[in-house]
């Protein structure tokens, strides 16, 4: 494991305030959306995380790469024979290990993943390439633990800060990144669908962070 990595980025995520923040959005006992925007505003069901549940099938190995408090992790897991959620947030995994699903947890490194090639046949990596400082190496650890045949899912706002990433290893520019998650993927993984889920993480009654999360779903060649 890169100890580099982790100092790099731990700091911001042993903070009680993230985890609370997290917990609050990851696991909303009320929906704040609507008081917000109005009668217009779409359901939980049909927003992040709570919609990407609907972009795999149920198989039997999965792995949610910087799974924070577990909330994909879970939803894996009743979807899966097996689904582990993986993290380098001891505070993190610690809420995710609270809710009390099935799902297993595990502190790693997305950039040197403790698994053998090809040992899942579902893999997410939400979120997370925008937050770790070798965008390029997270996703090759993601595919290669990709079973062949199987479901590559990778997610992000690309919101890139060079608090996170090194501005030389941005793929794309803030906002975007789609076309350079392809590329590095492209051959060993074909594209099948994408799409943007909205996420709403509230911080009191009247203010909020909203935005639009790109998932793109990837199957890995034989």
């Amino acid at each position: 494991m890169a100890k580099g990595t982790i100092r790099a980025q731990e700091p911001y995520y042993r903070l009680a305030a993230t985890r609370d923040e997290y917990v609050a959005f990851h696991y909303p006992e009320t929906d704040p959306l609507p008081a917000f925007l109005g009668p217009r505003c779409p359901p939980l069901s049909d927003r992040y995380p709570f919609a990407v549940k609907k972009l795999w099938k149920p198989a039997r190995r999965a792995l949610d790469v910087g799974c924070a408090v577990g909330r994909v992790a879970h939803d894996l897991a009743r979807d899966h024979e097996l689904a582990i959620g993986v993290d380098l947030s001891r505070l993190l995994l610690d809420a995710a290990k609270e809710r009390g699903a099935p799902a297993r947890f595990a502190r790693a490194d997305a950039l040197a993943l403790p698994f053998p090639d090809g040992a899942f046949d579902t893999v997410v990596a939400l979120n997370l390439i925008d937050r770790v400082p070798d965008p390029a190496r997270a996703l090759d650890e993601a595919a290669r633990v990709t079973a062949p045949r199987g479901l590559l899912l990778v997610g992000s706002p690309y919101t890139w800060k060079e608090e996170f990433t090194p501005r030389s290893r941005w793929l794309g520019a803030v906002g975007d990144g789609g076309a350079g998650v392809r590329e590095r993927l492209h051959p060993r993984f074909s594209r099948e669908d994408e799409t943007d889920l909205l996420f709403f993480i509230p911080h009191h009654a009247r203010s909020g962070q909203l935005g639009r999360t790109h998932i793109q779903a990837f199957r890995r060649q034989p």
